[in-house]
């Protein structure tokens, strides 16, 4: 199927055709238009990382060596050792990255000879890290440049005609998720081993290695047709961030002229305030999902353990809320009890100080990271425990879920600010969710197991999964970060750079980010009136979900609120399919479970299948080093989060400059090796122990229970 070419620099063989040119919409090519050329692209490389000593990385003599971590930390640096490129159904293969350059002129050429204005798009799987390598040598011909960060690249432009892209975010988490919704060709799992050093032009490669790096660059090549399919096609721009896909359809539907945008850019303004006020509101009022443990259960296996879950919670909360709006008024503060009074029946958010501030329970669901101060905490794995006082900043909803899980001897009134007004979400906005939501409520039953065996079941399965992926971006959509700098391309200094934008432009908005603040306290709200109610039998909470013991009583109130909410649900959401928003749904049964803490959880099903949630530490790393251990995962779990470090976890350092040293390769061959530029993935310790305070502090409490 496809061709494969080891480029040379003089052998670029590619032919386009103006068959090939489509414009959005598929209206009418002129000399005006602004063609794409519809042929997949893709661009990927390989890398051996070594120290500039020129000693081994990884191995020494075919085995693995360990290095100190100062030298470690300090030395490895990294370089290319092929490069992998795909035009159609051509894919080009280099060991040489300075050629890198004069390929991309042949391709700019190749595209320049079908239109003046012709675009190629060239998809990647992590952007960053193959610019990283590369910018240096092809700096010359970078037009512009779309980046979060000068270490988060989304796209950019080389010569008249190619467009580099960043294809996760848009399509999925990773390459082999990619290709598993899109692509005929899938990821080649476990044919390149990455520790092996390899040197350029010296090292040879087995059949699979090289089909490896072939396949990454066919499943890029193929996206291109799902790209087009779902945006050129359709008269739309390709997004550049999943929140970029939302944003683009609901601003369609909502805000489809200059007029309408500039009226909502006026109506949200009051609602940012200063720049300083944005940032520090942002920071301290705004609080993502409620993720912990109960401590008195943590490290411990329990068993017979049930998870209720939040139907597309958010959407719910969107859905049926009211939310602020308006302008924000401050408040003159004399009596706080007055105050409060006087805004019970108003949306506003306070700085306040609390003193004494102690759990009812062993629930501690208060962010340190989110208080402005406090005086002598007791911690609980990042959450606050007790302390002496405690400054922060609470909306009405979150006064209300800390006084359901603290007490408190006394407060002090620092700010108060209210809104004047209280709306919903804006129906046209909801109108794009809750089509998503429908579609996905269709979709659903034909994604079971009972229809693998039909022939559009592979399809729908992966409609599915992209309608739930947009639905679950729409909050993030209003919580996006307003910036006052942007990240460019400096041509005259070669190189990406930050730029001063005026805070008026930043700040304007077509979305009130107090959607987004209040949509996740909603959420909270439910899950903080379980636990308050029922704290001895709630071990574990996720954002959307309760992990708990047997209680009839749970399941009778759990019950209660399902009718409450389809109830509400009946009045407020016209859509059928969207009557199941926010109900609980019993997401499954444990025999066995395990908590470490915020998004650290084991559970095994009566099947034996495992749901494994380990922030640091990836599935495959725990299961890998329980079987090189010959442990149960709960066993290994249980020891390793008392006395040892559990497993690894990889970081990226970014590093500039040309270094050249001799290399040895894993077969023993040593040749000198170039970099010119890139970053280097190196393995760090992951710690997943207790720490001492905290495990002071269940000490404390089991003896205080036992008493």
């Amino acid at each position: 199927m496809y061709n494969i070419i080891w480029y040379n620099g003089d052998n670029f063989s590619t032919r386009l055709s103006t068959d090939m040119l489509i414009t959005k919409g598929k209206k009418r090519i002129t000399n005006r238009s602004n063609p794409f050329v519809k042929v997949g692209a893709g661009f990927d490389c390989e890398t051996s990382t070594f120290d500039h000593a020129g000693k081994y990385a990884t191995y020494e003599n075919g085995e693995k060596k360990i290095y100190d971590k100062e030298k470690y930390d300090n030395a490895l640096k990294s370089f290319v050792y092929i490069w992998q490129f795909s035009v159609g159904t051509d894919i080009y293969l280099c060991n040489d990255v300075l050629l890198f350059d004069n390929f991309l002129c042949d391709l700019d050429s190749a595209v320049d000879e079908l239109h003046p204005r012709a675009q190629l798009l060239i998809w990647d799987c992590n952007i960053t890290f193959e610019f990283s390598f590369f910018m240096p040598i092809i700096k010359n011909g970078i037009k512009k440049i779309f980046a979060r960060s000068k270490s988060n690249i989304l796209s950019f432009d080389y010569g008249r005609h190619l467009q580099f892209r960043e294809c996760l975010g848009v399509f999925g988490k990773s390459l082999k998720d990619i290709a598993k919704n899109y692509t005929t060709t899938q990821k080649l799992m476990g044919d390149l081993d990455y520790s092996k050093i390899r040197i350029p032009f010296i090292t040879p490669f087995e059949t699979h290695e090289l089909n490896y790096c072939v396949n990454d660059v066919a499943i890029l090549s193929e996206l291109t047709a799902k790209a087009f399919e779902l945006y050129i096609e359709r008269g739309k721009k390709i997004p550049l961030t999943q929140t970029g896909i939302v944003r683009d359809e609901i601003i369609d539907n909502y805000a489809p002229n200059p007029f309408i945008k500039e009226m909502i850019y006026n109506e949200n303004a009051p609602l940012i305030g200063t720049q300083g006020q944005y940032y520090t509101w942002r920071k301290y009022v705004y609080s993502g999902g409620l993720t912990h443990s109960n401590f008195y259960y943590v490290g411990d296996v329990v068993h017979n353990v049930t998870c209720y879950d939040l139907t597309s919670a958010y959407p719910w909360a969107l859905n049926t809320k009211y939310y602020p709006s308006g302008e924000i008024i401050e408040v003159d503060i004399h009596n706080k009890d007055d105050v409060i009074n006087a805004f019970k029946h108003r949306h506003y958010f306070c700085k306040v100080t609390l003193i004494n501030l102690e759990s009812k329970s062993t629930h501690s669901t208060l962010s340190m990271h989110k208080v402005t101060n406090m005086s002598n905490p007791v911690i609980d794995n990042g959450r606050i425990y007790s302390a002496d006082s405690v400054t922060l900043y609470l909306t009405e909803i979150d006064l209300k879920n800390l006084k359901a899980i603290y007490t408190y001897d006394d407060y002090v009134i620092q700010e108060l600010y209210y809104f004047t007004k209280s709306v919903r979400v804006p129906r046209k906005i909801l109108n794009v969710m809750n089509a998503w939501y429908k579609k996905k409520t269709i979709l659903k039953p034909l994604t079971s197991h009972a229809h693998e065996h039909d022939k559009d079941y592979a399809e729908n399965c992966k409609e599915y999964k992209r309608l739930k992926a947009l639905i679950n971006s729409v909050y993030g959509m209003f919580v996006t970060a307003l910036y006052d700098t942007e990240t460019i391309w400096n041509t005259e200094l070669k190189a990406v750079t930050d730029c001063a934008r005026t805070w008026d432009k930043a700040s304007k908005t077509l979305f009130n980010p107090w959607f987004g603040y209040y949509c996740t306290a909603y959420v909270r709200e439910r899950l903080i009136e379980c636990i308050s109610k029922f704290p001895d039998s709630i071990i574990q909470y996720d954002t959307d979900s309760i992990y708990c013991l047997p209680n009839t009583n749970l399941k009778k109130y759990v019950d209660k609120i399902n009718d409450r909410i389809m109830t509400e649900n009946k009045s407020r959401i016209s859509e059928i399919e969207c009557l199941d928003l926010g109900l609980w749904d019993n997401d499954g049964f444990y025999k066995d479970f395990i908590c470490l803490g915020s998004k650290r959880y084991v559970g095994r099903y009566e099947s034996g299948d495992l749901k494994i949630t380990f922030a640091g530490a990836s599935e495959t790393d725990i299961k890998v080093e329980c079987a090189r251990l010959n442990m149960d995962i709960f066993d290994y779990i249980k020891k390793f989060s008392i006395t040892e470090d559990m497993s690894t976890k990889k970081g990226a350092y970014h590093f500039t400059g040309t270094y050249s040293a001799p290399v040895t390769d894993y077969l023993g061959n040593t040749a000198l090796c170039t970099t010119y530029g890139g970053t280097t993935i190196k393995t760090v310790d992951f710690k997943a122990n207790l720490s001492h305070a905290f495990k002071h502090l269940k000490e404390i409490y089991l003896n205080e229970r036992t008493k």
